[in-house]
Formats: C-alpha cells, structure tokens, sequence
C-alpha cells in the first residue's frame, strides 16, 4: 500500500513539474512574440492640435466643415500669440450670445462677422478650503487658490451692427502650415490649482476676412439669414 502511495506521489510531482516548464516556455514565446510585436509596430504620433482651456473633440476633418462657413482671418490670444490661416466654428450653428441687459439670446451667424473681440468681465482668485478632519463641519483654507475669470465677446458685423455678450461656443483654427488649433469661447473659465488668472490664455480678437466679392456674398446671407432673436425665430412658419 505504502509503494502505492509513493508512485502516485511521484507520479503527481512529475505532473506538476511537467506543467511548470510547460507554463514558463509558453510564458517566454508569449513575451518574444509581444517585444517583437512592439518593435515592429509604428511609433505612435500626437495629433498636431493645441487645446486652451475647455476639452472638446475638434472636427477638423474635410466633411465637417462647411465650405461656406470657412472664414480666413487670425486669431489673436491674450498671450500675444497670433494665428492665421481658416477659422470656423460647428457647421450650421450660429453663435448664442446672450445679453443679459435684455435677457434674451441673439443668434450670430459667422458669416456676417468681420470681427470679435474678446474682453476680461472679472477675475479673481478663489481660496481652496478643506475640513479640518472626517466628520467635521469645520473648513480651513488650504492656502491654495484657483483662478476664476468671466468674458464677454463683441461681434461687430459686416453691416456695420454689434452684438455684446457673454457666448459658449467653439472656434476651431488650421493655419497656413496645416496645424490645427481648438479653442472654447466660454462666459466663465477656472483655471487649476496654483494656476494664476494671467496664465490662462484666451481669445482677445478674431479678425476675418472681409473681401468685396465676400461683401456682395454676405449682403445675399443676411437677406435669408437675418440677424433675429431666437425666439423669434422659432415662432417663425417654416
């Protein structure tokens, strides 16, 4: 019974060993096979856009955008920075600016814009405050600050008009090299902890090409397109 016993042992210390090697051969092919996977494969590229503050997908493709709504111009930043090249925002969607003096939306078409410029409402830091410790009601600031900064945007028209108020919308950018930029024009923006209200850049104006020829294009748009109030707008027969 007892050599029984011992050749069953042996039998299972083989089994085991038998299916360690097995586990560390298949272990070792896998990771060759992998590092040579790696070697072989691309290196990976970031895409060339720059983001300011506000994450969003860009649309940079070809179908995207709308021909007829792809200005030329530049746009200049608050850090002195200026880029140049095609300017657009979301395809058939007007800027919303809303003018908090009469309460109400005013929808812009980028069409019949020549120029917006952008204007600081207020900034201030913000202090960062955290309970003393779990389960008390009582804060202490950290003596950490956030910046917390408001704007305002301008849209002077072609036809001479201006539009003032505060707008959430994108402005995506590919220059004359091909680099795509994306911006978000935004009524309120907090910038990181440590961050100052100087640091964070944004649009100060963006001027777009106003060509006769584009003149007569935009004095067509605005006889279809006219410079209406929203509501006004949806309660318009279609």
């Amino acid at each position: 019974m007892q050599t029984t016993q011992t050749y069953v042992n042996r039998i299972v210390i083989k089994v085991l060993l038998l299916g360690a090697v097995l586990g560390w051969f298949s272990a070792a092919v896998y990771a060759q096979s992998l590092q040579s996977l790696l070697n072989g494969a691309p290196a990976a590229t970031a895409p060339a856009v720059k983001f300011a503050p506000g994450a969003h997908p860009p649309p940079f493709s070809d179908q995207a955008r709308g021909a007829s709504r792809t200005r030329t111009g530049s746009v200049e930043l608050s850090t002195g920075q200026i880029i140049r090249g095609q300017i657009w925002t979301t395809e058939q969607t007007p800027f919303r600016v809303w003018l908090a003096g009469i309460k109400q939306y005013r929808d812009v078409d980028i069409r019949l814009v020549r120029q917006i410029i952008g204007k600081v409402r207020y900034a201030h830091e913000i202090r960062e405050y955290k309970f003393q410790q779990m389960g008390s009601d009582i804060k202490l600031y950290s003596g950490r600050t956030r910046p917390r900064i408001g704007y305002q945007f301008t849209f002077k028209m072609i036809n001479g008009k201006t539009v003032t108020g505060t707008v959430i919308a994108p402005i995506y950018i590919r220059n004359l090299k091909g680099e795509n930029y994306f911006y978000l024009l935004k009524k309120r923006i907090e910038g990181k902890l440590g961050e100052k209200v100087g640091a964070i850049p944004y649009i100060k104006i963006i001027n777009l090409n106003v060509t006769p020829a584009y003149k007569k294009f935009a004095a067509r748009v605005t006889r279809y397109l006219p410079l209406l109030n929203w509501r006004k707008l949806l309660a318009r027969p279609h």
